[in-house]
């Protein structure tokens, strides 16, 4: 155990100390730099259609612009003047909240925070506001993220079977890449889930050992809850996760608990240490506002596609049921139903978050029917040989 939790607290203190300075360092660009790059970004912003307040299955794919403009918002609305204070309040226009025109009050009036994030996406999206618009940015956040999409199928293709990497493009392409790559608010995600899948079947140094995987799987939950907007952060623990299951030598003894529990830890750790910091570098109380945010998200459903999420829900259920009951065992089978499970136990927990918005976090049941689909493709697909039937949770 302390083989393992010595280096997950220094890994900790690393990125504790990276996120902070980036953030601040971000910061430092003064406005006057982004200015007017971020203004004609918010007008290229109104050309792209914002998704309905009552999304149904054919606007699933359709683009949350206004998360967007709360992102650029946050470039424009922050006071260089006090880099620090900006890095960790993350103001925006107050009014932004309640959907008001962006056109209208960008810049004006009084500001709100929204710290409880750590709003890394601040970081690229700062930084390419001093050279270029939001059109351009999102063309290269596309290409970039094709690039890394054939890059991971290529990989899984040579390193682990045609059929599991096909299998990883179908699922990806249904979550509706590449034209989620046109939005600032959901290109992290991919972007992470894509280097580590990347890093893992490249370096297989990084899941050759219990500690190995920890502080891997650490970092990707670290990067996850400092990027995202709480959309659908499992992405970058499942399909990293079972790349790495896929991509185990014959012989080596499978683990799916110690990259779960290290994901969940370093994505829950650094999201509560952006508080504490946050606190004692503006001396205001952060958690205030933090568990209010937790209380409402994990509250009961009171708007949103509940009969949509109630359908599908069920389904993956029934079809996670009936593998459990008619399964052939086989090598992947504990950690891959494992696996599969985590995305129902994330939408209950988070019902109320998961509901309002479901016209992107609905992405996050496509994980179990792929963790099914593999696990039937491994069941029915060719036989490996001399694949280890012993599978540690």
């Amino acid at each position: 155990m302390k083989r393992v939790m010595l280096p997950l607290g220094i890994t900790w203190l690393i990125l504790l100390f990276a996120f902070t300075a980036t953030m601040i360092a971000v910061h430092l660009i003064p406005a006057s730099a982004v200015m007017s790059n971020t203004t004609a970004s918010v007008s290229q912003l109104y050309e792209i259609p914002q998704s309905p307040d009552t999304p149904l299955i054919p606007t699933l794919l359709h683009h949350d612009t206004f998360t967007d403009r709360i992102i650029l918002d946050m470039i424009r609305t922050a006071d260089t003047s006090r880099p620090i204070d900006a890095a960790m309040m993350n103001y925006i226009p107050a009014n932004d909240l309640q959907f008001d025109n962006t056109k209208k009050i960008f810049g004006e009036g009084p500001a709100e925070d929204y710290a409880r994030y750590w709003q890394g996406h601040q970081l690229p999206a700062r930084i390419a506001m001093t050279f270029t618009t939001l059109k351009p940015l999102l063309i290269f956040n596309t290409v970039t993220g094709i690039i890394l999409f054939i890059a991971v199928v290529i990989s899984m293709w040579r390193r682990i079977a045609a059929r599991h990497a096909l299998t990883f493009a179908a699922f990806i392409i249904l979550s509706g890449f590449p034209l989620t790559m046109w939005s600032l608010q959901l290109t992290d995600i991919y972007f992470i889930t894509f280097i580590a899948m990347l890093c893992l079947l490249a370096a297989p140094r990084l899941s050759v050992s219990t500690r190995n995987i920890a502080i891997t799987f650490f970092t990707i939950g670290a990067a996850t809850t400092f990027f995202d907007f709480l959309t659908f952060p499992l992405f970058t623990l499942c399909f990293p996760l079972v790349a790495m299951l896929l991509s185990q030598k014959p012989g080596d003894r499978l683990q799916a608990m110690t990259p779960i529990l290290s994901w969940g830890l370093g994505y829950t750790l650094l999201w509560i240490s952006k508080w504490i910091v946050g606190s004692v570098l503006t001396g205001t109380n952060l958690f205030v506002k933090a568990i209010d945010g937790i209380n409402e998200r994990t509250g009961d459903i009171s708007s949103g596609s509940q009969a949509l999420l109630i359908l599908l829900t069920a389904t993956a259920i029934m079809l996670l049921i009936a593998v459990v009951i008619g399964r052939r065992k086989n090598y992947l089978h504990d950690a891959l139903l494992l696996t599969a499970a985590i995305p129902i136990a994330w939408f209950i927990v988070l019902k109320n978050h998961s509901t309002v918005h479901f016209f992107f976090t609905w992405r996050i049941l496509l994980l179990t029917y792929y963790c099914i689909t593999t696990y039937y493709l491994v069941n029915h697909g060719r036989k490996r040989k001399n694949c280890n039937t012993d599978t540690m949770l």
